[in-house]
């Protein structure tokens, strides 16, 4: 397999592990340790090893997306709030957005403080990902409606109160 093949797999796998705990709201109990249960009922060929799959764990802890407990003699792993936001981003992304059919366009504006600076580039980063124009530093506007998922996302990011969602005819294409 090839090295790229091997990168890809990994991300996909870390992206699953984010999106299972994303799906469990009190954590997971340490799946990892239970070589005939999660690994086998989910990779039946297996293409993913128990060792893969610390690796990916351990890879998504050293970014601060999960955190590990210990609770009743097991290990609990558990999302951060940013590892939450980046597993509905790509929940977000999966989903199909469809075009607005009824002439207006979806605006968003933000003013987010210095301090939360890394949430307001992500937010950038993520409206232009999603086809939205920037009109000036913290104004986009689309022509997508938004998904339920943004404000789960804006809620993580802690940001919901400083962005606002309007909705507005563009007169000129």
């Amino acid at each position: 397999m090839t090295k790229r093949k091997l990168q890809k797999q990994a991300f996909e796998l870390t992206k699953e592990i984010l999106l299972v705990l994303l799906r469990m709201p009190l954590g997971l109990v340490d799946i990892f340790t239970d070589t005939r249960g999660y690994v086998a009922s989910h990779y039946p060929k297996k293409q993913i090893t128990l060792l893969k799959i610390r690796r990916a764990a351990e890879d998504l802890k050293k970014q601060r997306l999960i955190r590990m407990k210990k609770y009743r003699e097991q290990i609990k792993y558990e999302l951060t709030d940013l590892g939450k936001a980046r597993a509905l981003v790509w929940t977000y992304k999966k989903k199909t957005k469809t075009a607005r059919t009824d002439g207006l366009a979806t605006i968003v504006i933000f003013d987010i403080p210095e301090e939360k600076r890394k949430a307001r580039n992500f937010l950038r980063r993520f409206l232009k990902e999603n086809n939205f124009t920037q009109l000036q530093k913290s104004v986009f506007i689309g022509r997508f409606k938004l998904l339920a998922e943004f404000k789960q996302i804006l809620h993580e990011l802690d940001v919901e109160f400083n962005v606002s969602v309007l909705e507005g005819r563009v007169l000129h294409d």
